[in-house]
């Protein structure tokens, strides 16, 4: 599993200025390069476009920018897919613009799509779907976050967790 960010700092009101991104572009397009996903999962349309920047300058993409939308998914010409979730910021999950079950559904069409690859490949994705071991290394977890001003959901992303099949968390970690 590979994390990594468009941006490395925290601007203001979560807007990042299009220096800032050019600034950590270079760590974005290492990091991009030390594996080889067979999914990329976009979190935001500021990675979107920053994942389609780097796959039109590696000659994965081509055509016009595809359009960022919650779900969206793209063959990239590498063998590669990418898809697009809105970002799990706090401003799209108190205000219900991203839902857990929203999320869930991404996940389950990258499990979909890692399980499609492996079953026509004839090969190993690197992920087991057996019946022991069937886990997706990178996850998340909704926590409730309840305050005076109201309650929502504060997605948390951990390295150390897991989830299971049927995409709930594992009591394992």
């Amino acid at each position: 599993c590979l994390i990594t960010a468009v941006c490395h700092c925290a601007p203001p009101e979560n807007k990042p200025a299009i220096d800032e991104v050019a600034n950590c572009r270079t760590w974005f397009d290492d990091t991009i390069s030390l594996c080889t996903p067979q999914v990329y999962l976009a979190l935001g349309q500021i990675s979107w476009k920053a994942i389609v920047k780097y796959a039109v300058e590696q000659s994965w993409y081509e055509g016009r920018q595809p359009k960022f939308a919650h779900g969206a998914c793209v063959k990239l010409l590498n063998g590669s897919t990418l898809i697009g979730s809105y970002h799990p910021s706090q401003q799209n999950t108190f205000t219900g613009r991203l839902t857990e079950p929203m999320l869930d559904e991404v996940f389950r069409k990258i499990k979909r799509l890692l399980a499609t690859k492996e079953s026509t490949a004839g090969g190993s994705t690197g992920f087991d779907f057996g019946e022991t071991a069937g886990r997706i290394p990178v996850t998340y977890k909704f926590h409730r976050r309840v305050s005076a001003g109201g309650s929502g959901h504060a997605p948390i992303f951990h390295l150390g967790w897991t989830l299971d099949q049927n995409l709930q968390p594992s009591t394992k970690q």
